[in-house]
Formats: structure tokens, C-alpha cells, sequence
């Protein structure tokens, strides 16, 4: 569980995410200077391509692959509202059954982040 069961670990997270994956896309903004623009470029080709890559060799469709970005921010919002209901319910909720943070975290069997 990345964010044991934190609000603000979630929010952390989702902030790193956002910034690395579509630090490229601010790149291209008019008013980055010509090199900062090209190296963005650079990186956005890159990161398109490997997603065209590993949709080919997966047998998906390609035109979805180049929407990694809509993806992304879809991930973040996804993961924000999770982050937030478990806040405010104080657990997690599945199947009608709610399962209190404590009880998560004390379950815990993998320690990814201390």
C-alpha cells in the first residue's frame, strides 16, 4: 500500500507522478527557450514511442497508447479520490464491508515506503 493509508502520503505520490509524466508536455510551452523545447520533445517522442511499443507487442491498438497523458491525469485523479474516501470513511470500503485504516495498517505484510 503506497500511501498507508495516508491522505497526505497519496497526495505526495500523485504529485511526483503528475510532475514526472507530464514535465515533458510543459516543455513544448511557448515560452520555454528553444533548447529546453527540443529536449522535450525529445523525451515526449520517447515516451510515446515506448508506449506504441509496449501496446504493439501486447497486441493492442496504437491510437490509445498516444493518449498516455489523458491516462495519467485519469490515474491521479483516480487515485485522489480513492485517497480521499478512505480519508474520510477512515477505512476502505469493499463489498459493503468497511475495513478501518488501523486494521490495514497493522495488517501490512510489505513495507514499501517506511
Amino acid at each position: 500500500m503506497l500511501g498507508k493509508c495516508s491522505l497526505p502520503r497519496v497526495v505526495v505520490a500523485c504529485a511526483a507522478l503528475l510532475s514526472l509524466e507530464l514535465a515533458p508536455l510543459l516543455g513544448l510551452l511557448p515560452w520555454a527557450p528553444a533548447w529546453f523545447r527540443g529536449l522535450a520533445l525529445c523525451v515526449a517522442g520517447l515516451a510515446s514511442a515506448a508506449s506504441v511499443g509496449v501496446a504493439r507487442w501486447s497486441g493492442r491498438r496504437v491510437l490509445p497508447a498516444l493518449l498516455w497523458p489523458v491516462g495519467t491525469a485519469l490515474f491521479v485523479a483516480m487515485m485522489l479520490r480513492a485517497g480521499w474516501l478512505g480519508f474520510r470513511r477512515r477505512g476502505i470500503v469493499c463489498r459493503g464491508t468497511l475495513y478501518p485504516s488501523e486494521t490495514l495498517r497493522a495488517g501490512m505484510r510489505l513495507d514499501i515506503m517506511p
